[in-house]
């Protein structure tokens, strides 16, 4: 009879090859299998081999950005180009709402979103905005301020990309 075998985050952080962080956020939001047990997150080496398997990419087709040359969490410039046709006034008007806020990282991300649209005339953001707009879509944490920004990211990120955009980095973000 073989035995499970239970990892620790840190254990299955370094069998997976990503960063503890990576995987605090994926058990978070409930995206990864683990089990709780003495208030510690374990992981089952054999679920989590099942999980990987049932992302595996297909081998025929075009390569995921994700999986090209440079850091996984980064999207090409094709990605923060902005669909022609988008909804500019729709787009204004959500921008505003969070300029309005009345909170320092909301207002914050409204004020960049309005530059970036203003300077690249609605084409593309720049890569640190996208970023930023990409971390609201998709927050750590679930707090109030986070739940009822997030549909407003979700909104404006459909307009623009026609899609709500994955989470990525900017090298200027810390962790």
């Amino acid at each position: 009879m073989e035995t499970e075998a239970w990892m620790t985050i840190e254990e299955c952080s370094e069998y997976l090859r990503c960063s503890t962080r990576y995987l605090k956020e994926k058990a978070a939001n409930r995206e990864i299998p683990f089990t709780l047990f003495g208030g510690k997150a374990l992981f089952s080496r054999n679920r989590i081999d099942q999980w990987m398997q049932e992302r595996e990419e297909p081998m025929n087709g075009p390569v995921p950005a994700s999986a090209r040359e440079g850091n996984a969490a980064e999207e090409s410039d094709v990605d923060r180009a902005i669909l022609p046709d988008c909804a500019r006034d729709e787009v204004d008007t959500l921008v505003e709402q969070l300029i309005n806020f009345n909170e320092h990282f909301v207002t914050s991300l409204g004020n960049n979103l309005r530059k970036d649209l203003e300077a690249y005339e609605y084409k593309a953001l720049s890569e640190k905005v996208y970023a930023q707009l990409s971390r609201w879509c998709h927050p750590n944490r679930k707090t109030r301020r986070e739940l009822e920004v997030m549909p407003i990211a979700h909104q404006i990120s459909t307009l623009l990309f026609g899609r709500v955009i994955n989470r990525t980095r900017h090298p200027s973000y810390k962790g």
